[in-house]
């Protein structure tokens, strides 16, 4: 009877370490961004996924990974890692025996050093690592980057699935091979010079107006600015050239009167034509405004902060007046 006893608590304690062995929620769909440093004791790291919520049991991960004789071996670095999970899992994934795979979303207009930054926060390759690369490496496999000097424009905006961590030169690829497939059938019988044109143009639109309709017609000023070398004077490039590259993760996207003098050839209230590389990556929508421009008689327009449409005029005294009604400056 004892034996029984003791075989049944026996039974008990190990099915119980083996259910907290399992993964905390199945069906999850959450991820979790660990940092591991150099270093770290792997107590702490069994300590640090259950304060994540990605283990349910703490001293059973511990053992689990003595057993396994691998307690001492559970790399630093930046891990992607899910409670849909088992410890078996996670400690291979910590060993480095599985290739991490990550699915991100870049939305329309996001900069370049923004897809670097996002990039690097998952782990998929170090910060600033695609800043170091010319386009020029990629342009024969990739005529349109002939007259690119950055990738700025030309990452396509869209869903991509990665392998963490991945190499600089494979993760641009995906990007390019995308722009390619996507974006280049609409511009393939453009010159590289004109095709760098319409794609900075492009990137222009996506950040300044966010109605189709209205993009047509806002391509169709700024060409005629550029057409008789009026400064194209659009605000969202103050923003990219105060922000380093940024917009969307800028800390102050606030523009004051000094912002508007900062001297850059960016600022395209100081200089005429367009900046040196599009300010962002352009969706396909944006790209199709910026070919099929509209002529208007309008040579102004500007944003109403409150519904967001675009509001035309003909004459700087009709702008002025818009300014005053609808911006009140």
């Amino acid at each position: 009877m004892g034996v029984v006893f003791v075989l049944a608590f026996f039974v008990l304690i190990a099915g119980y370490f083996l259910y907290t062995l399992q993964p905390v929620d199945a069906l999850s769909k959450r991820v979790e961004i660990v940092s591991i440093e150099e270093g770290t004791r792997f107590a702490d790291i069994a300590d640090l996924l259950s304060e994540r919520g990605l283990i349910r049991s703490a001293k059973s991960f511990k053992l689990y990974s003595i057993l396994r004789g691998e307690a001492q071996s559970l790399r630093s670095g930046i891990y992607v890692l899910r409670p849909a999970s088992s410890s078996r899992e996670l400690i291979d994934q910590l060993l480095g025996l599985i290739s991490q795979t990550v699915t991100l979303t870049f939305r329309e207009g996001i900069t370049f050093k923004e897809i670097d930054t996002r990039l690097a926060s998952y782990g998929i390759l170090k910060e600033g690592a695609l800043l170091e690369i010319s386009p020029h490496e990629f342009s024969e496999e990739y005529p349109f980057l002939k007259n690119a000097t950055s990738f700025e424009g030309f990452l396509f905006p869209d869903t991509y699935e990665f392998f963490a961590p991945s190499s600089p030169n494979v993760v641009l690829d995906k990007f390019l091979s995308n722009f390619e497939r996507k974006a280049y059938p609409v511009l393939r019988d453009l010159t590289a010079k004109n095709l760098k044109k319409k794609i900075t143009i492009a990137s222009l639109l996506e950040r300044e107006v966010p109605f189709l309709k209205d993009r047509l017609i806002v391509a169709g000023i700024l060409e005629k600015r550029l057409n008789i070398g009026m400064p194209l004077q659009v605000d969202a490039t103050v923003l990219y050239t105060k922000c380093g590259g940024l917009i969307t993760e800028c800390a102050n996207r606030s523009l004051s009167k000094k912002d508007f003098s900062f001297d850059s050839p960016y600022n395209t209230y100081l200089y005429n034509g367009l900046t040196p590389t599009p300010i962002g990556n352009p969706g396909l929508d944006a790209i199709m405004s910026a070919l099929r421009a509209t002529y208007s008689p309008y040579f102004y327009y500007l944003s109403d902060p409150r519904t967001q449409k675009t509001i035309f005029s003909e004459t700087i005294d009709e702008h002025n007046e818009n300014r005053f009604k609808y911006l009140n400056i």
